[in-house]
Protein backbone atom coordinates (compact mmCIF):
# COMPACT_ATOMS: atom_id res chain seq x y z
CA UNK A 1 0.00 0.00 0.00
CA UNK A 2 2.81 2.44 0.81
CA UNK A 3 4.85 1.53 -2.26
CA UNK A 4 3.37 4.39 -4.31
CA UNK A 5 4.10 6.76 -1.43
CA UNK A 6 7.76 5.73 -1.32
CA UNK A 7 8.02 5.98 -5.11
CA UNK A 8 6.97 9.66 -4.98
CA UNK A 9 9.97 10.66 -2.85
CA UNK A 10 12.30 11.13 -5.88
CA UNK A 11 9.63 13.21 -7.61
CA UNK A 12 9.29 15.52 -4.60
CA UNK A 13 13.09 15.71 -4.31
CA UNK A 14 13.45 16.78 -7.96
CA UNK A 15 10.69 19.37 -7.55
CA UNK A 16 12.31 20.63 -4.33
CA UNK A 17 15.79 20.94 -5.85
CA UNK A 18 14.53 22.60 -9.06
CA UNK A 19 12.47 25.10 -7.06
CA UNK A 20 15.40 25.74 -4.72
CA UNK A 21 17.68 26.44 -7.68
CA UNK A 22 15.15 28.85 -9.19
CA UNK A 23 14.53 30.53 -5.84
CA UNK A 24 18.21 31.01 -5.03
CA UNK A 25 19.07 32.00 -8.60
CA UNK A 26 16.32 34.59 -8.52
CA UNK A 27 17.45 35.90 -5.16
CA UNK A 28 20.96 36.27 -6.56
CA UNK A 29 19.67 38.07 -9.66
CA UNK A 30 17.26 40.41 -7.86
CA UNK A 31 19.93 42.56 -6.11
CA UNK A 32 21.73 42.91 -9.42
CA UNK A 33 18.48 43.95 -11.10
CA UNK A 34 17.71 46.36 -8.25
CA UNK A 35 21.13 47.96 -8.63
CA UNK A 36 20.04 49.06 -12.11
CA UNK A 37 17.26 51.26 -10.63
CA UNK A 38 18.24 54.87 -11.10
CA UNK A 39 15.55 57.55 -11.03
CA UNK A 40 17.87 59.81 -13.05
CA UNK A 41 17.59 57.57 -16.14
CA UNK A 42 15.01 58.03 -18.87
CA UNK A 43 11.45 57.44 -17.67
CA UNK A 44 10.80 54.62 -20.17
CA UNK A 45 14.00 52.77 -19.22
CA UNK A 46 13.26 53.16 -15.52
CA UNK A 47 9.72 51.84 -16.04
CA UNK A 48 11.04 48.79 -17.91
CA UNK A 49 13.54 47.97 -15.14
CA UNK A 50 10.86 48.43 -12.46
CA UNK A 51 8.49 46.18 -14.37
CA UNK A 52 11.14 43.51 -14.96
CA UNK A 53 12.14 43.36 -11.29
CA UNK A 54 8.52 43.28 -10.15
CA UNK A 55 7.56 40.50 -12.57
CA UNK A 56 10.67 38.47 -11.76
CA UNK A 57 9.97 38.69 -8.05
CA UNK A 58 6.23 37.99 -8.21
CA UNK A 59 6.04 35.48 -11.06
CA UNK A 60 9.34 33.56 -10.70
CA UNK A 61 11.10 33.98 -7.37
CA UNK A 62 8.13 33.91 -4.99
CA UNK A 63 6.36 30.90 -6.58
CA UNK A 64 9.68 29.03 -6.59
CA UNK A 65 10.10 29.83 -2.89
CA UNK A 66 6.63 28.56 -2.06
CA UNK A 67 7.16 25.41 -4.14
CA UNK A 68 10.55 24.72 -2.52
CA UNK A 69 9.11 25.09 0.97
CA UNK A 70 6.05 22.93 0.26
CA UNK A 71 8.05 20.16 -1.45
CA UNK A 72 10.69 20.32 1.29
CA UNK A 73 8.04 20.05 3.97
CA UNK A 74 6.57 16.98 2.29
CA UNK A 75 10.05 15.45 2.11
CA UNK A 76 10.58 16.03 5.83
CA UNK A 77 7.61 13.87 6.68
CA UNK A 78 8.06 11.35 3.86
CA UNK A 79 11.63 10.58 4.91
CA UNK A 80 11.29 11.14 8.64
CA UNK A 81 14.19 13.56 8.67
CA UNK A 82 14.51 14.71 12.28
CA UNK A 83 18.25 14.66 12.98
CA UNK A 84 20.60 17.47 14.16
CA UNK A 85 21.90 18.45 10.69
CA UNK A 86 18.30 18.90 9.58
CA UNK A 87 17.71 21.67 12.12
CA UNK A 88 20.85 23.45 10.90
CA UNK A 89 19.45 23.34 7.36
CA UNK A 90 16.18 24.81 8.64
CA UNK A 91 18.17 27.75 10.05
CA UNK A 92 19.58 28.41 6.58
CA UNK A 93 16.10 28.14 5.08
CA UNK A 94 15.06 30.82 7.58
CA UNK A 95 17.96 32.97 6.33
CA UNK A 96 16.75 32.49 2.76
CA UNK A 97 13.21 33.47 3.74
CA UNK A 98 14.60 36.56 5.47
CA UNK A 99 16.65 37.47 2.37
CA UNK A 100 13.55 36.94 0.22
CA UNK A 101 11.46 39.27 2.40
CA UNK A 102 14.25 41.84 2.59
CA UNK A 103 14.67 41.92 -1.19
CA UNK A 104 10.90 42.22 -1.57
CA UNK A 105 10.90 45.15 0.85
CA UNK A 106 13.71 46.84 -1.08
CA UNK A 107 11.85 46.24 -4.34
CA UNK A 108 8.73 47.86 -2.91
CA UNK A 109 10.69 50.87 -1.65
CA UNK A 110 12.62 51.41 -4.86
CA UNK A 111 9.91 50.69 -7.38
CA UNK A 112 6.61 51.62 -5.82
CA UNK A 113 7.09 54.32 -3.20
CA UNK A 114 7.71 57.89 -4.33
CA UNK A 115 11.03 59.44 -3.51
CA UNK A 116 14.68 58.90 -4.22
CA UNK A 117 15.55 55.45 -2.85
CA UNK A 118 18.91 53.81 -3.23
CA UNK A 119 19.04 50.02 -2.83
CA UNK A 120 21.78 48.63 -0.58
CA UNK A 121 25.00 47.42 -2.09
CA UNK A 122 24.44 44.12 -3.89
CA UNK A 123 27.12 42.43 -1.77
CA UNK A 124 24.85 42.12 1.31
CA UNK A 125 21.86 40.25 -0.16
CA UNK A 126 24.03 38.20 -2.51
CA UNK A 127 26.23 37.08 0.41
CA UNK A 128 23.20 36.08 2.50
CA UNK A 129 21.72 34.03 -0.34
CA UNK A 130 25.07 32.46 -1.28
CA UNK A 131 25.82 31.36 2.28
CA UNK A 132 22.35 29.89 2.69
CA UNK A 133 22.39 28.11 -0.64
CA UNK A 134 25.86 26.67 -0.07
CA UNK A 135 24.86 25.21 3.28
CA UNK A 136 21.55 23.89 1.98
CA UNK A 137 23.17 21.97 -0.85
CA UNK A 138 26.02 20.39 1.10
CA UNK A 139 25.60 16.61 1.20
CA UNK A 140 24.61 15.15 4.53
CA UNK A 141 25.36 11.77 6.03
CA UNK A 142 21.96 10.51 5.08
CA UNK A 143 22.17 11.72 1.48
CA UNK A 144 25.67 10.44 0.67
Amino acid sequence: MLDWFILTIPIFKVIHIAALLMWCGGLLAMPLMLSRHDPAMLEEDYRLIRQATHLTYTLCVTPAAVTAVIAGTWLIFMRGTFVPWFFAKLAFVALLVFAHAWIGHILTQVAEEPGDHKPPHTLFPVTAVSVSYTHLTLPTNREV
